[in-house]
């Protein structure tokens, strides 16, 4: 009989292994259901397919980029304020060059891991330009398309032609700032009150 940490470790780690499979067999019913609901709802007539996955795969993809780089911005700032607490340095404020710096950082680790700038021009760019161009996105996700390349455009805007970022070399920011300009291009297009928005 194994000693009582041993089992109590076990029990633990059952219960942890159970749980796991019990989240794996809901993400299954989740994705099943998930093309149910688009099938159901492109054999009615409610939706069309080729908008619908593009505004899937295009609201994934800023889902993610908020979820990691903005809240991981959010920690790393409060972080430097505690540390200049400690520091008893509360008259320095954080400066803007630094912040844009810290979040060019953070952009580019996010592109290294998840997000390659070819795969952005890819998942994003090619698959709007495959699929019929802005226009077939829903307002919403023009918005929202938006306000990340207004993000990118104040916050690593600079970096745009850099090849280099510090001592990493950094060919991703060139492709990104070629993405953010064509993207603000076709948004302007499709803005309210664009001459080609009313055709």
């Amino acid at each position: 009989m194994l000693p009582l940490e041993d089992r109590e470790k076990e029990a633990r780690y059952s219960a942890d292994y159970r749980e796991r499979l019990h989240q794996m067999r809901r993400d299954s019913v989740v994705s099943n259901l998930f093309v149910v609901r688009l099938l159901q709802d492109c054999i009615t007539g409610e939706k069309e397919v080729v908008p619908y996955l593009l505004e899937w795969n295009i609201g994934g993809f800023l889902q993610l980029f908020k979820e990691v780089i903005l809240k991981t911005q959010v920690e790393l700032e409060k972080r430097k304020e505690r540390e200049q607490e400690e520091a008893g340095d509360q008259n320095s404020p954080i400066k803007e060059e630094d912040e844009n710096h810290i979040f060019a950082g953070l952009l580019l680790d996010w592109m290294d891991r998840f997000f390659p700038a070819p795969v952005i021009a890819n998942n994003v760019q090619g698959m709007i330009i495959r699929f019929g161009g802005v226009s077939v996105l829903t307002p919403s996700t023009q918005d929202s398309l938006r306000q990340w390349v207004v993000v990118l455009r104040e916050r690593v805007g600079p970096f745009f032609n850099c090849t280099q970022f510090g001592s990493r070399p950094c060919p991703s920011f060139p492709i990104l700032g070629e993405i953010v300009q064509w993207l603000e291009e076709q948004l302007a297009l499709h803005a309210e009150g664009h001459e080609v928005a009313k055709l």
